[in-house]
């Protein structure tokens, strides 16, 4: 396995979370609970750049095809992201990797600052799209990079 950052070939042995589900899956009932699957929470540390990563990685396909999470319900982060937007007003594109249903990208389209959303959750991108907060359904790499630039240019400042 290779590090996912520097693609540096040795990875130092970390610690183990044992098994584990996956984040933000709430199954509705004991039949559920029993199928839920789990998956080795390996932790490693790349030699080169000392990034800590999961020795696995799930599919895009399992991981946040139903991701149930919404930001925008909990009151302290819609607090946080409108005081964020106050200090970004005099941007002129921001980017927001992992932008979730638009709790940074609402207050700042209200404040009139070119904003778009990276996110790979298809429902909870859609959810963004659908309140006209311009949300690419994806994982922030090489492959979104031409429809960032196609949407804003440079971006003048990154949210992550």
């Amino acid at each position: 396995m290779q590090c996912s950052l520097c693609e540096n070939e040795k990875l130092i042995d970390g610690f183990s979370l044992g098994k584990q589900p996956l984040a933000n899956k709430y199954p509705k009932n004991s039949s559920e609970i029993l199928q839920e699957s789990l998956f080795d929470m390996k932790v490693d540390f790349c030699e080169n750049c000392l990034s800590a990563q999961l020795h696995i990685n799930v599919a895009r396909e399992i991981f946040f095809q139903d991701y149930y999470y919404l930001s925008s319900v909990n009151q302290e982060l819609r607090d946080h992201f409108h005081e964020l937007s106050k200090e970004l007003k005099s941007k002129k594109f921001v980017l927001d990797i992992g932008s979730n249903d638009g709790i940074l990208l609402s207050p700042l389209k209200k404040i009139n600052v070119k904003c778009l959303g990276i996110d790979p959750s298809e429902n909870v991108g859609n959810l963004a799209n659908d309140k006209g907060l311009k949300t690419l359904i994806t994982f922030f790499d090489e492959n979104c990079f031409e429809d960032i630039l196609r949407f804003g240019g440079n971006p003048d400042c990154i949210v992550a």
